[in-house]
């Protein structure tokens, strides 16, 4: 990006003592540097970084957050953008920098390349919209919502997020009326939801039933485990989705789809009321498509609500009633199914009307033939 220099990247969630190392050590090693911003939700880092820096050299943090709003005052100030939110990637720098206006003669310094200017209006408007760009909106009890967007969109965050996988950083999740923070997997699957996971996680040398009872073996007087009684609970657990897996058999012997039936199992058959499925056609062969398919709908019918993460447009109209399309960790919009189209849909992930674009070819004449191949396998 014109005028900036990105000095450092790094993962927001590590803890806030190495966050505050690596910031001290990234500013000592580029005293050329006039100005920084940290873009995150700690005001620790500006704080921190008020103390380490000379002072000649102004500090601000660029987010939606006042404490960190508060340094930015009025008038001009050079900054750097220095660290980048994780759940928005690099476009979050870009969103950043098409906010900005550019001085047009910035101050003698040694690093004109880091140096850009920031004015209050501006940054004021960048917090006023911040709740616009956040996931925001309803799933309806016993329906299948969509959640689409390009990679690293946050799609996947999100989900895991209800599913108490990753702990949200702001905002506020209802589950009837209630506000609940599921803090952790079992949290969210005492308050009912559960999350079918894209990279299934499983002990492939143990049983169907060891896997579905995992935590909670049945155990007998003697304190060993019942097996007769594991048994009957895997066999429960798995006629809740009309699966006929055999509960003895090893997981690791099963096929992709069948374990992807074990996990669906493993959330109906707690009791769950609201599952998120994370991309649950991406290794299946068409038939365990087809099967899954006919499991969301009859789940549906049951009262059970999904949250269906996918890139595949064909299934999302096929089976859901409403689709939320995320693009850089930002809710773009959240439409029904027959109130929009894929063509729509793609615009709103990519951010521009997708336009199809032809290479240009020569125009000479094609050449003899030099390879031919029929039959490879």
């Amino acid at each position: 990006y014109p005028g900036i220099t990105i000095r450092d990247v790094y993962y927001h969630k590590e803890t806030a003592q190495d966050a505050a190392a690596r910031v001290e050590q990234v500013m000592q090693a580029n005293p050329d540097v006039t100005g920084w911003a940290m873009i995150g939700g700690w005001p620790l880092f500006t704080e921190n970084a008020l103390k380490w820096t000379p002072g000649s050299v102004q500090v601000v943090a660029v987010d939606a957050l006042p404490a960190q709003l508060a340094y930015i005052r009025s008038g001009h100030v050079p900054v750097l953008l220095a660290q980048q939110c994780y759940e928005w990637g690099y476009r979050s720098v870009e969103h950043l920098v098409n906010k900005i206006v550019f001085k047009k003669d910035p101050p003698a310094v040694k690093d004109v390349s880091a140096l850009i200017p920031v004015t209050k209006d501006n940054v004021d408007a960048f917090a006023k919209n911040w709740d616009k760009w956040l996931p925001n909106f309803v799933i309806e009890r016993g329906t299948c919502h969509a959640l689409i967007g390009e990679n690293g969109a946050g799609k996947s965050t999100l989900g895991k997020i209800l599913a108490g996988v990753h702990t949200a950083d702001g905002g506020e999740i209802r589950l009837g009326g209630k506000v609940i923070a599921p803090g952790s997997p079992l949290a969210a699957r005492e308050l009912g939801i559960a999350m079918v996971h894209q990279e299934l996680a499983f002990c492939p040398n143990l049983s169907v039933a060891e896997n579905l009872c995992l935590g909670d073996l049945p155990r007998n007087r003697a304190g060993w485990v019942d097996r007769a009684t594991l048994r009957e609970r895997a066999r429960a657990m798995l006629a809740t989705i009309g699966s006929t897996i055999d509960p003895d058999a090893t997981v690791g012997a099963l096929s992709t789809g069948q374990e992807q039936l074990v996990q669906i199992a493993a959330a109906v058959g707690t009791g769950a009321q609201v599952i998120v499925m994370d991309e649950p056609t991406s290794s299946l062969s068409a038939g365990e498509t087809r099967e899954l398919f006919r499991l969301v709908r009859e789940l549906k019918a049951r009262g059970l609500t999904l949250v269906y993460v996918s890139h595949r447009m064909e299934e999302l109209f096929a089976l859901c009633e409403t689709i939320t399309v995320l693009r850089d960790g930002r809710h773009v919009a959240t439409e029904s199914i027959p109130s929009t189209t894929p063509a729509r849909v793609v615009s709103q992930m990519i951010g521009h009307e997708l336009v199809a674009r032809t290479p240009v070819h020569l125009t000479r004449e094609p050449g003899p033939v030099r390879l031919t191949v029929r039959g490879l396998a």
